[in-house]
């Protein structure tokens, strides 16, 4: 998968699902509309396997030395963005039952692809990903391992980030809400709560996603040694 070997946490959570559907459904129109008012900051992915991707960070750790590496450094530090974004805030600070200690909004483009890979630091591991897809279409699905699947606009739903997983999106931009959690009570009963899918086998999108990431650098890419070095040692 052209990445580094990992060494997992020892606090790393057990995550025996796939995809699982939470069963909390979310109205997600007045989130779009509140996000089509706005100038999101959007990063430009500095992760090899999501290049080509954007995010927007609402909440996470203090700003490291590059854009995104928020993401690595802890949690709980809300983006200036966030104040603009009050219903968005609400869904993060308990609307659905728990309290988001770090969320992105990630937007995957047209006919774009995040190639696999395992999401390997040990903070990720003592997390659960979840997601809210709010502007997405049936071409856009994620895969662990060789399953995929889509979830339609309003599904909060989990998957196991912690097996090798990408998304493929043969679509329009597809725009998530993206959650990292610990365990804890209400996360427990969250998806114990839930409806473990399957997914379906598609052999033409895992090879795909199982391609090089690096292997279409762009000259730019090429000519920033702190993007490089970034990329080889992930």
């Amino acid at each position: 998968m052209y990445q580094r070997r990992h060494q997992r946490s020892p606090q790393a959570l057990v995550k025996d699902y796939t995809f699982l559907d939470t069963g909390v459904r979310v109205d997600v129109a007045p989130l779009v509309d509140e996000l089509a008012g706005v100038a999101l900051p959007y990063l430009d992915s500095v992760w090899k396997w999501h290049r080509g991707t954007r995010f927007c960070i609402l909440r996470a750790g203090p700003r490291g030395a590059m854009p995104g590496d928020e993401l690595l450094t802890g949690h709980g530090v809300d983006a200036p963005i966030l104040a603009e974004l009050p219903r968005l805030r609400a869904v993060l600070d308990g609307a659905l039952g728990f309290r988001a200690p770090m969320a992105w909004i990630g937007l995957s483009p047209a006919n774009s692809a995040i190639r696999m890979h395992v999401d390997n630091t040990q903070h990720w591991d003592e997390h659960h990903r979840l997601h809210i897809p709010l502007v997405t279409s049936p071409g856009a699905r994620l895969g662990v391992v060789r399953r995929f699947h889509h979830f339609p606009a309003g599904h909060l739903f989990a998957f196991n980030n912690s097996r090798p997983h990408g998304a493929i999106n043969d679509g329009p931009p597809r725009i998530h809400l993206v959650f990292d959690v610990p365990a804890g009570p209400a996360i427990e009963a969250l998806l114990a709560a839930g409806t473990h899918v399957e997914g379906e086998l598609d052999e033409r999108a895992l090879t795909r996603l199982s391609e090089d990431p690096l292997a279409d650098l762009t000259p730019e890419e090429r000519g920033s040694p702190a993007l490089m070095h970034r990329f080889l040692h992930q």
